[in-house]
């Protein structure tokens, strides 16, 4: 039987082993099905965005104003897609999530009444 001191170690190993899992999601407003995608190389970073809409402080100004309008129930955080470990390798992680951002922005045009983009300002998905 293990100590709580080898358990601890043990479960630090195995999250240490955890490989994040790079792709895109979005925040999906249910009130007007507007959008606001975000590629990301760790998509368990998805929690930042909601604290940041939480407590008032995302860089999105206009789905800030709807989070804060219509409340967090409104919205749902979906992953869209993950990139496999091959497309990654092939291509480098930074190419691989621009790639996926730029089809996934003409896919479902986040412009105007659908999203919370605005057509031509996308600075890349390093960007804020």
């Amino acid at each position: 039987m293990k100590t709580g001191k080898e358990q601890k170690k043990e479960l630090i190993r195995q999250y240490k082993e955890i490989k994040p899992q790079a792709g895109i999601f979005q925040i999906r407003n249910l009130q007007n099905q507007k959008v606001f995608l975000k590629v990301c190389p760790n998509l368990k970073s998805v929690t930042r965005h909601r604290f940041q809409l939480e407590r008032g402080m995302h860089f999105n100004k206009a789905l800030q104003a709807e989070w804060d309008r219509y409340g967090e129930a409104a919205f749902v955080f979906e992953t869209l897609e993950i990139l496999d470990e091959k497309t990654l390798e092939a291509l480098g992680s930074s190419l691989a999530l621009k790639q996926l951002e730029e089809r996934w922005l003409k896919k479902l045009e986040p412009y105007g009444e659908k999203g919370y983009h605005k057509p031509g300002r996308e600075r890349g998905h390093l960007a804020p």
